[in-house]
């Protein structure tokens, strides 16, 4: 069935389509896999840059039958801050991002005392979320799509980010792009290598050396 038709019939009964990619078999989850765990670790770097900060990865929870993980959440002690990270190699689903990152932020205090970060003292005094999304034109796009919803949730960029990490003295919800390494990238952008035939003539014209004229068979090349 045609996917233009299937929007429709989906938009008629107040339906929402929920589109499942095979690439491969396996293959796509776990390039999403790598892609993700890079994100991570860029992520990480920063995070154990900046002063003061401690944080852990995938940290996971289970509160009154809310379950989940945080990409990694960031603990400042001398601030009482908390900071959730999300991040997403490929933005698919709007309303899925929103409802996830509220959660996480509504859980995070919570989270927190679990781990043991100002155990008994109460809430934090700084609760911050930073959606973080790998650069890319497909990306950007669904942003430019979704922006004016997605700058009234997430108003802060990566510049305000970075002055909220050296004083987290207000709460933040910020989205950014970053981009993360992909080793081997170079060779593949330059597309599949070709075997282009040796005979003299084809390497005379690779050369920029005219053609030699073909001769009928028999032809004397001495006339």
């Amino acid at each position: 069935m045609p996917v233009d038709l299937i929007r429709r019939v989906a938009l008629a009964l107040d339906a929402r389509v929920s589109v499942d990619v095979r690439w491969r078999g396996a293959d796509l989850a776990r390039l999403l896999d790598q892609r993700h765990a890079a994100l991570q670790d860029e992520l990480a770097r920063r995070l154990a840059h900046a002063p003061g900060w401690r944080f852990v990865a995938e940290a996971s929870f289970s509160i009154r039958g809310e379950r989940g993980s945080v990409d990694l959440l960031a603990w400042h002690e001398d601030r009482t801050a908390l900071l959730v990270v999300e991040l997403k190699s490929e933005l698919v689903d709007l309303q899925d991002l929103l409802a996830t990152v509220d959660r996480k932020r509504r859980l995070a205090p919570v989270i927190a005392r679990e781990r043991g970060w100002r155990p008994g003292v109460g809430r934090p005094g700084v609760v911050g979320t930073w959606v973080v999304l790998e650069e890319s034109h497909g990306n950007r796009r669904r942003v430019a799509l979704h922006g004016h919803v997605l700058r009234q949730v997430f108003p802060a960029d990566a510049r305000v980010v970075s002055r909220w990490l050296a004083c987290p003295d207000s709460p933040l919800a910020a989205l950014s792009f970053v981009t993360i390494a992909r080793p081997g990238n170079a060779r593949r952008s330059l597309g599949p290598i070709r075997r282009v035939p040796t005979t003299p003539a084809r390497l005379g014209r690779l050369a920029g050396a005219p053609a030699e004229r073909s001769r009928p068979p028999g032809a004397n090349a001495d006339r």
